[in-house]
């Protein structure tokens, strides 16, 4: 079952719960959330606090849960997961998941290839114009040539981004981006973030929700997948120099 793509569309979960094997305790407890068109939503909380797991959920990858996830009022379920993965969902996982025996620019045709489109040089070019790279001064032929391993942390986080960003998916998750990576990197990516969610949806996983908290932003600060406080944010954020 395919999922249309339509442009007033929303993410919507219900009474989402998963208790792994073993545990006392459920790990996501029926979260209950309408999530946005468009826009960046921040979920918090302290390490073992559901996020990551609840992520896995909303963006497919779980499914193993109780509880209804829903895009465009329907269900997905066994039957159409595969279109939602491949035309709705798109996850950058806190290991980022690089191919390092290969280039910059194999890594990217293979995503290609696996979005089911043929690799673009000037689409490319576009793609990593939007998160920033390259961005040592070197030329795009030189820096697709490069090795993964040659690669800093921000590099590499911004690198996966744009890879996930080849499905044209009109939802983007990230587990932890910032996980890695210093202050200044991490402004960066909100940065980022900020122009993408504009255009889509970014959800986002941290444990340092201020340094990602931006204009048209929503934090949802969770425990065990329960949402403790929400705050919604229609102002810029002024940064200081």
């Amino acid at each position: 079952q395919v999922i249309p793509i339509l442009s007033n569309t929303m993410l919507v979960a219900k009474k989402i719960t998963k208790r792994y094997k073993g545990n006392s305790y459920d790990s996501v407890k029926e979260f209950t959330y309408h999530f946005p068109e468009k826009g960046l939503v921040i979920l918090t909380g302290p390490s073992g606090s559901g996020k990551t797991t609840l992520l896995n959920i909303l963006s497919g990858n779980d499914t193993k849960y109780e509880g209804n996830l829903e895009y465009d009022g329907l269900k997905i379920n066994r039957f159409n997961r595969a279109s939602y993965l491949s035309r709705i969902s798109s996850i950058v996982f806190q290991d980022l998941n690089l191919i390092p025996s290969i280039n910059i620019q194999d890594n990217l045709r293979i995503a290609y290839e696996s979005a089911g489109k043929e690799y673009d040089k000037a689409d490319c070019m576009k793609l990593l114009e939007r998160v920033h790279l390259p961005d040592t001064g070197e030329s795009f032929d030189e820096f697709v040539n490069r090795d993964i391993d040659s690669l800093s942390g921000g590099q590499r986080q911004r690198l996966a981004i744009a890879r996930a960003l080849i499905k044209s998916t009109k939802i983007l998750f990230l587990d932890e981006p910032s996980a890695a990576l210093d202050e200044d990197n991490s402004l960066g990516l909100s940065s980022i973030f900020q122009k993408l969610s504009k255009d889509m949806l970014v959800i986002l996983s941290t444990h340092l929700p201020s340094i990602f908290v931006t204009e048209n932003s929503i934090s949802l600060h969770i425990k065990q997948g329960v949402i403790l406080e929400s705050e919604e944010r229609s102002e810029p954020i002024l940064w200081d120099d």
